[in-house]
């Protein structure tokens, strides 16, 4: 069966990034991941139709490779996990403590990956947790699943607009974790790529 733990930590991830999805967007953002602590790179796919998602992560973490999906909608408190043939449902993900405890400290008007953002850094102990936020993409925070609000810092009243990057530092301003959105692309999702089994 899939290592969880394995699993849990590109979920945070991905929650701690993609952070904005609403209802009347259809269509799939990519992008990649990197996770120092683990030797982990990943890319994901996640595809967005009427309040459902689907994550579609391929991860190498050394010698290590796996595919994987997950689905939720926004109000399900856990997500349906497929692998290798295999499918079940997880609950009980939550964010590491540098993550869900986080305390905003500053935002700047800034530009990256070619959008005007809000820079947002969050502090919390030895970490800081960065997003880059803009409102040049047509999605929003709003219809953000259940079980990613629980993995990540609060935005309501800070920013409604969507991380076209991350990144987590340690206390000497290592990247740790970080997320760049390669594409955010408006299209036709296949009722298909929601159904469970």
């Amino acid at each position: 069966m899939t290592n969880i733990k394995w699993v849990s930590a590109a979920l945070i991830m991905f929650s701690t990034v993609v952070c904005q999805a609403q209802s009347k967007f259809e269509g799939v953002v990519k992008y990649n991941t990197t996770n120092t602590a683990v030797n982990e790179i990943a890319t994901v796919a996640w595809y967005l139709k009427n309040g459902q998602s689907r994550l579609e992560f391929d991860t190498q973490a050394g010698e290590n490779h796996l595919t994987y999906s997950l689905m939720m909608d926004n109000q399900e408190k856990e997500a349906f996990l497929t692998t290798g043939g295999a499918s079940q449902y997880v609950s009980g993900i939550k964010a590491d403590e540098k993550i869900a405890q986080a305390k905003f400290i500053r935002k700047t008007k800034v530009t990256e990956n070619g959008y005007e953002c809000e820079m947002l850094m969050f502090k919390s102990g030895d970490y800081e947790l960065v997003y880059w936020m803009t409102n040049d993409v047509p999605i929003t925070y709003e219809q953000l699943p259940h079980l990613v609000k629980n993995n990540m810092p609060k935005l309501t009243g800070i920013s409604n607009g969507f991380p076209v990057k991350m990144e987590i530092r340690d206390a000497v301003g290592t990247i740790v974790q970080s997320q760049d959105v390669v594409s955010v692309t408006p299209t036709k999702v296949d009722d298909s790529k929601f159904v469970r089994k």
